[in-house]
């Protein structure tokens, strides 16, 4: 077992980690299967072999989802699937799942395939956009309009969409400050913050009203079903929680996981081209629908790659509810558990070439080691919206790699650990791919750059 070095007395690792998350990840991951630490007084263990994290994962009774920032996360989004405990999470995935049937991913990528669309339409040739922000606004209005089985008057979506950069930044800063100072004050953030979450949830008690005016059999109801089958029906603040957690997670993971894969392809022009090249032989220009992803193997080999460098949830944290034992370790009940999916799918003892951007390590069968790809986490809480995320991700870069060819527009800096692995600003500059005769214009330089 390793030994992390460096800590600081009272706060022991905790400072660094909050500073120069990533670089110490990776650090740590190197030091052995699993490294002792300290957060402020006590004890923590950083978990860094893939076989431990899955045993972290699936036996998630005793490392739950506890301690100071799950805690204050939940009095913050409510009590939904992502931040429940164990001993909720059967019955809050029971009521989550209809949203997430595999029948319901047709629409889902219409939705997204539209949205995504719209909006194109307001990018300029030539122009510059914020990719990261209009990847935002696109999952936030696809989301909104697909999960929650309403028709949504383009107002509200609206407030959805401004408010919600707003709240997830002020969840996740909110929840890792210590001795809960940020939400005490009277400062702009705070305001911000607390204007953007009555809007969120004005939209979502907007939505449960109307449909329990309505006929609840009526259609498919999806996250409004609110019925597990077995035990009672969904309460208003399950419903109004379990919202909230899938409009947070599905809009942030999905733009984060499209932002990372443009930024990767436009630092790599041969691999953009062969994406473009096959998008054009398969789609001809057309709008793709669900059926036709399964024809777009390198497109999807490249948003895996892009999951693999750049996974949304770059670190776990659990909590022991008991005195249990994890690699020849004994643990006492009550100690912190890491484990980091970036820091693992970078490992060179997983991972050929690790930090090299190549979308063709996953034309092989057993291309990902066992265990050692996390993008979806594992275990009884591997997220539910898995198929649905990636699907509309895909789609999402299938229709902008119809008609448009993206350049940074400026020095990249690094990524940037947030509630999720974000690349920060992003500006692009839009160049239109067919010019007026539709001729496609893909050809490009060979760039092998690494993935960065």
């Amino acid at each position: 077992m390793g030994l992390a070095p460096h800590g600081l007395p009272l706060v022991g690792h905790a400072l660094k980690l909050r500073r120069s998350p990533l670089q110490l990840l990776v650090e740590w991951q190197r030091m052995g299967d699993l490294v002792k630490l300290r957060m402020g007084r006590a004890d923590a263990y950083f978990v860094c072999h893939p076989d431990l994290v899955h045993e972290v994962l699936v036996d998630a009774e005793t490392f739950d989802k506890g301690g100071p920032i799950y805690d204050k996360a939940r009095t913050l989004m409510g009590n939904g699937l992502v931040t429940t405990r164990f001993s909720g999470h059967p019955r809050q995935r029971r009521l989550v799942r209809p949203a997430f049937q595999r029948s319901r991913l047709p629409k889902y990528v219409e939705t997204m395939a539209r949205e995504t669309a719209v909006e194109m339409d307001t990018w300029q040739p030539g122009g510059t956009i914020d990719f990261g922000e209009a990847m935002h606004a696109v999952t936030a209005r696809a989301t909104a309009r697909a999960l929650f089985e309403a028709e949504l008057p383009d107002a509200s979506v609206r407030r959805i969409q401004q408010a919600l950069p707003v709240f997830t930044e002020g969840v996740y800063q909110r929840s890792v400050a210590p001795f809960g100072i940020a939400e005490r004050l009277p400062l702009p953030a705070t305001r911000r913050f607390n204007a953007a979450r009555a809007a969120i949830e004005s939209v979502i008690d907007e939505v449960i009203a109307d449909h329990r005016r309505k006929d609840p059999d009526a259609g498919n109801a999806g996250l409004l079903a609110g019925d597990t089958d077995e035990g009672a029906p969904a309460t208003t603040a399950e419903l109004r929680d379990n919202m909230i957690s899938v409009l947070l997670a599905g809009t942030e993971t999905t733009a984060v996981s499209l932002s990372w894969a443009v930024h990767l392809l436009a630092r790599h022009p041969e691999t953009e081209r062969r994406l473009h090249a096959e998008v054009d032989a398969v789609l001809g220009g057309g709008v793709p629908a669900f059926e036709d992803l399964r024809r777009l193997p390198y497109l999807q080999n490249t948003l895996m790659e892009a999951l693999r460098l750049y996974p949304p949830v770059w670190m776990i944290t659990r909590t022991t509810t008991a005195d249990t034992t994890l690699g020849g370790r004994s643990l006492p009940a009550g100690t912190m558990v890491l484990a980091s999916p970036y820091a693992i799918q970078r490992d060179p003892r997983h991972w050929t070439a690790p930090d090299r951007f190549d979308p063709e390590r996953w034309t092989a069968p057993t291309a990902a080691p066992k265990n050692a790809m996390l993008p979806f986490l594992a275990g009884p809480r591997r997220c539910i919206g898995e198929a649905t995320g990636f699907a509309e991700a895909a789609v999402a870069l299938a229709v902008i790699a119809g008609r448009w060819r993206l350049r940074p527009a400026a020095e990249y800096g690094a990524p940037v650990p947030r509630a999720t692995l974000v690349p920060g600003p992003l500006p692009m500059t839009v160049e239109p791919r067919h010019g007026p005769t539709g001729e496609s214009d893909s050809a490009a330089p060979t760039d092998t750059r690494r993935g960065g």
